[in-house]
């Protein structure tokens, strides 16, 4: 199992600037799903590396001032067909008869306002592969290597901050 279609980090991190406008931020979340991952959202906001002055925000309606922010984490579960023909082949054959699914994963959205005007909603997709087969068993250790929830959150965090740059007073850093 591993995460794909997710940005690469390294390229992302290297970016970094300031905000000192307050930034509202809401998470919306299915907490027994996405937590690992909108941890690490929020952890990434915190860090203070791009935005100076952070509230998390409760309300029902964007704030009438400053930046605000929406993350919406939604769970896109395997295909039917897929469950089905995991269950089946782990069931019936013990997983002699190999079964996967690509649809698996996460979509990402983050609505971002200015003085509770909607300028944009940026859209990040994470897929998820799952593959069970016998045949794979001796290979399980390789996914320590691979992405997980944490890392693909993580990168689709770091492209929001990339992509919303332009949307923002920007105070520049120098490294």
């Amino acid at each position: 199992m591993y995460y794909r279609n997710i940005p690469d980090i390294k390229e992302l991190n290297k970016v970094r600037y300031s905000v000192d406008n307050l930034l509202y931020y809401q998470l919306i979340s299915h907490e027994l799903l996405d937590y690992v991952g909108i941890e690490k959202v929020e952890e990434i906001l915190k860090s203070n590396n791009y935005f100076n002055n952070l509230e998390r925000y409760f309300g029902y309606a964007p704030p009438e001032k400053g930046y605000y922010v929406s993350i919406k984490a939604q769970y896109r579960p395997a295909t039917v067909k897929a469950v089905c023909a995991m269950a089946l082949s782990t069931v019936l054959t013990l997983t002699a008869i190999p079964a996967w699914s690509t649809q698996d994963g996460f979509n990402l959205y983050y609505e971002f306002y200015v003085d509770g005007k909607k300028v944009r909603t940026f859209y990040y997709e994470i897929k998820r592969f799952i593959g069970i087969w016998i045949v794979f068993l001796p290979f399980v250790w390789v996914n320590l290597f691979t992405s997980s929830k944490k890392d693909a959150f993580e990168a689709t965090t770091y492209q929001f901050i990339n992509d919303v740059q332009p949307y923002l007073n920007i105070n520049s850093k120098n490294e």
